[in-house]
């Protein structure tokens, strides 16, 4: 246990410092957006759902949903499937790899949980690279104790595992052409996710637009605006469309909303430049240097303000 102390010193300061810097990039969710108790019930149905994808890896995606309402009832069952494991890993002393893998898995889970939750994403599958080892340590140490005691089993062990690495191999190979750009990658999300959701729209929408295929992504960017409408990401990007097809007075409706909605300092600038931007199009004088001064007043030395600042001046005295 003496010789653990300093790895577990490391691993506190490591955990200390990722906090800090997840909190002050504005990733952490604060509680009032998301209470304890529901972070809970995602964590214990989380657990589960890694078990099954570590087991039985269909329907991977780069993205999964967070749930901001959970089902309790899918908590309480997956409560106590969990609470049985533990129990019967703990009781089967005559096999102690149960116990080491499952706890290796357990333990190792708990700073990606969603305890703190960082992001809008529910579950990664990158989370379970380390804590499937323990599962894996369990299952391993089980099939050669299996083997050892009885070993007419080793050949058609070895059989059914080429077949499950062949079937893998298969699958693999599926999910590669998945991540072959940005468009197919996240409409497999959706495709896997198979709900509604503002964040699997607006990712596929950002991913359609860096494509060039921007109708389609209009479509799935009020597709997310449609499902939480009081969110600003949609509406900028709805915005930001529109003014570079020309539709200013569509545009400014939607910077409106974003900015409305939006609590992030370097959201509000982007959009009240633009805002700014577009009400200079249509000769709203004005309304413009509003934008420009609420801009300013977040970034006195913001040089996208004051660049706009002069162009208002500019057209002003052209109009003059």
């Amino acid at each position: 246990m003496l010789e653990k102390i300093p790895l577990l010193a490391m691993s506190a300061a490591s955990s200390v410092l990722t906090e800090m810097a997840q909190r002050a990039g504005g990733s952490v969710m604060s509680l009032s957006l998301l209470p304890v108790s529901t972070r809970i019930e995602n964590a214990v149905i989380s657990y589960l759902l890694y078990i099954g994808k570590i087991l039985w890896p269909a329907r991977l995606a780069t993205y999964y949903p967070l749930q901001l309402s959970p089902s309790t009832g899918d908590a309480v069952a997956s409560s106590v499937i969990l609470i049985a494991i533990t129990v019967v890993s703990l009781y089967l002393r005559r096999f102690p790899y149960l116990a080491v893998g499952w706890f290796f898995f357990v333990i190792s889970m708990i700073p990606v949980i969603g305890i703190v939750q960082v992001g809008f994403q529910g579950m990664a599958d990158r989370y379970t690279y380390v804590p499937m080892i323990g599962l894996l340590i369990a299952l391993v140490w089980g099939l050669a104790d299996v083997v050892e005691s009885m070993p007419a089993l080793r050949v058609p062990l070895c059989v059914a595992a080429v077949t499950v690495v062949i079937a893998l191999c298969v699958t693999t190979a599926r999910y590669v052409r998945v991540w072959e750009n940005p468009a197919t990658l996240f409409a497999h999300a959706r495709a896997a996710w198979s709900r509604p959701d503002m964040w699997l729209e607006q990712l596929y929408g950002n991913a359609l637009f860096s494509a060039g295929r921007i109708d389609e992504a209009l479509e799935h960017y009020q597709a997310s605006c449609a499902i939480q409408p009081r969110t600003e990401y949609c509406h900028y990007n709805i915005a930001h469309i529109y003014s570079g097809r020309g539709q200013f007075h569509d545009a400014i409706r939607e910077y409106e909303l974003a900015l409305q909605y939006t609590a992030n300092r370097d959201m509000a600038l982007l959009v009240l430049n633009e805002l700014a931007d577009a009400q200079l199009e249509i000769g709203d004088y004005l309304g413009a240097e509003n934008s420009v001064a609420r801009s300013l007043a977040i970034d006195p030395a913001n040089s996208t303000a004051q660049e706009l600042r002069q162009r208002i001046l500019q057209r002003q005295g052209d109009a003059n």
